[in-house]
Protein backbone atom coordinates (compact mmCIF):
# COMPACT_ATOMS: atom_id res chain seq x y z
CA UNK A 1 0.00 0.00 0.00
CA UNK A 2 2.86 2.32 0.74
CA UNK A 3 4.30 1.80 -2.74
CA UNK A 4 0.91 2.62 -4.26
CA UNK A 5 1.12 6.11 -2.77
CA UNK A 6 -1.23 5.82 0.19
CA UNK A 7 1.07 7.84 2.44
CA UNK A 8 2.54 10.26 -0.11
CA UNK A 9 0.35 13.20 0.93
CA UNK A 10 1.01 13.06 4.70
CA UNK A 11 3.16 16.20 4.52
CA UNK A 12 0.12 18.21 3.47
CA UNK A 13 -1.61 17.77 6.83
CA UNK A 14 -0.91 19.24 10.23
CA UNK A 15 -1.72 16.58 12.77
CA UNK A 16 -1.14 16.72 16.50
CA UNK A 17 0.65 13.52 17.34
CA UNK A 18 -1.11 11.42 19.92
CA UNK A 19 -0.74 7.78 20.76
CA UNK A 20 -1.17 6.80 17.09
CA UNK A 21 0.43 8.56 14.15
CA UNK A 22 -1.53 9.66 11.09
CA UNK A 23 0.16 7.00 8.97
CA UNK A 24 -0.90 4.28 11.43
CA UNK A 25 -4.49 5.51 11.36
CA UNK A 26 -4.58 5.59 7.56
CA UNK A 27 -3.05 2.12 7.29
CA UNK A 28 -5.58 0.78 9.79
CA UNK A 29 -8.46 2.26 7.79
CA UNK A 30 -7.02 0.88 4.54
CA UNK A 31 -6.73 -2.61 6.02
CA UNK A 32 -10.30 -2.33 7.35
CA UNK A 33 -11.42 -1.49 3.84
CA UNK A 34 -9.54 -4.49 2.42
CA UNK A 35 -11.01 -6.75 5.11
CA UNK A 36 -14.48 -5.41 4.22
CA UNK A 37 -15.25 -4.15 7.69
CA UNK A 38 -18.57 -2.34 7.22
CA UNK A 39 -18.04 0.37 9.84
CA UNK A 40 -15.21 1.46 12.08
CA UNK A 41 -17.22 0.41 15.14
CA UNK A 42 -17.18 -3.19 13.91
CA UNK A 43 -13.39 -3.36 13.94
CA UNK A 44 -13.62 -4.47 17.56
CA UNK A 45 -15.24 -7.71 16.36
CA UNK A 46 -12.25 -8.53 14.14
CA UNK A 47 -9.18 -10.32 15.45
CA UNK A 48 -6.73 -7.46 16.05
CA UNK A 49 -3.65 -9.48 16.98
CA UNK A 50 -1.99 -10.15 13.68
CA UNK A 51 -3.28 -7.03 11.95
CA UNK A 52 -2.10 -4.77 14.74
CA UNK A 53 1.32 -6.40 14.87
CA UNK A 54 1.77 -6.17 11.11
CA UNK A 55 1.20 -2.39 11.03
CA UNK A 56 3.11 -1.64 14.21
CA UNK A 57 0.26 -1.07 16.65
CA UNK A 58 0.17 -2.91 19.94
CA UNK A 59 -3.59 -2.47 20.32
CA UNK A 60 -6.42 -1.31 18.12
Amino acid sequence: MKECGLLNFLGNFKFNEGYYSLSSILLTLAFCFLLRVKSIEKISRESPGELGKSIGLDRI
